[in-house]
């Protein structure tokens, strides 16, 4: 699977709905141009992996703005061209590449998983041209969040439970005595977002790719275990290749968030701005979208 720009075939723009064509797959998005002259595109890359684009909506609002904001999901997802072959995180580095290859005044903006791959495009290219960095609810280093899942992994009661109700509702399409569904609403309710979700999100998971998760992160969720793509990735010793500005971003609940944050901002050598909201944990633009977009915008007036 080449997702890079030479690969990249053609472009497919109904005015909303944009297709890229590569040799191996399309990869699917959506695109919102203002109505007066554009200052910048925002390119937006949600979470997961595995989450469609639907996952950034609230970004939308930049188009008042004059930018375009552009919502693309990974190969695999959503609407996109499925395929068999492993993921990898040198994929999604080549698509990221591609995409600010071809929009002019980039701003790349990524929720959890979104901005991993997006420092690591940045950290591991040292020929970009990208105006600034969003990066919301961030995580910088998978060995440093184990901790972090351990406790985690103790909040959702009993872990080979839960891995056998998740297998079930994969493998059956069901859940056995709705089980499953309820350790994974504790989950959200103590980590992943506050309730209720917001009208907007609640068909964004009908399109998660359960494959691509369990594939990147490993076998046992929120453990990082070996056999995951992911294991042992980090960007915190290649942080100072960053120099575009940067602002970085989460919930003051968020238990992976913000942990990393400060530390990462000492090394990034672009201006770095580090916010932490009241009032939401780890899908902050779910949670608290007016204010999630009041700083992002606070900070593109301060570019």
């Amino acid at each position: 699977m080449d997702l890079s720009k030479d690969n990249l075939n053609n472009i497919v723009n109904d005015g909303e709905n944009i297709n890229l064509e590569f040799d191996d797959c399309i990869v699917s998005g959506l695109e919102f141009e203002p109505d007066k002259e554009i200052q910048g595109t925002i390119i937006g890359i949600p979470g997961g992996p595995g989450v469609p684009k639907e996952y950034l909506i609230p970004l939308v609002k930049f188009i008042d703005e004059e930018y375009r904001v552009v919502l693309f999901e990974s190969h695999n997802i959503g609407e996109s061209e499925n395929h068999d072959e492993p993921y990898k995180i040198e994929t999604h580095r080549k698509f990221v590449d591609t995409l600010v290859n071809n929009y002019d005044n980039v701003l790349l903006a990524g929720h959890s998983w979104g901005s991993m791959i997006i420092m690591d495009y940045m950290c591991n290219n040292n020929d970009y041209d990208v105006d600034g960095l969003i990066l919301l609810a961030p995580l910088f280093d998978t060995q440093m969040s184990i901790e972090i899942a351990e406790t985690i992994r103790a909040m959702i009661l009993n872990p080979n439970e839960v891995r056998y109700m998740y297998n079930m509702e994969i493998e059956n399409d069901f859940y056995e005595d709705n089980k499953y569904e309820e350790l994974a609403e504790e989950f959200d309710n103590k980590v992943g977002f506050l309730p209720p979700v917001p009208e907007f999100a609640e068909n964004v998971f009908e399109d998660f790719n359960n494959k691509m998760y369990e594939e990147m992160w490993g076998p046992e969720e929120f453990i990082l275990n070996k056999d995951g793509e992911l294991f042992n990735w980090s960007v915190m010793n290649n942080l100072s290749n960053i120099n575009s500005p940067t602002l970085l971003l989460t919930g003051k609940h968020d238990m992976f968030g913000y942990h990393d944050m400060y530390k990462a901002a000492n090394i990034i050598t672009g201006d770095t701005t580090v916010e932490v909201l009241n009032g939401c944990s780890h899908s902050l633009l779910w949670e608290r979208p007016n204010s999630t977009n009041s700083v992002i915008s606070n900070w593109i007036d301060d570019l």
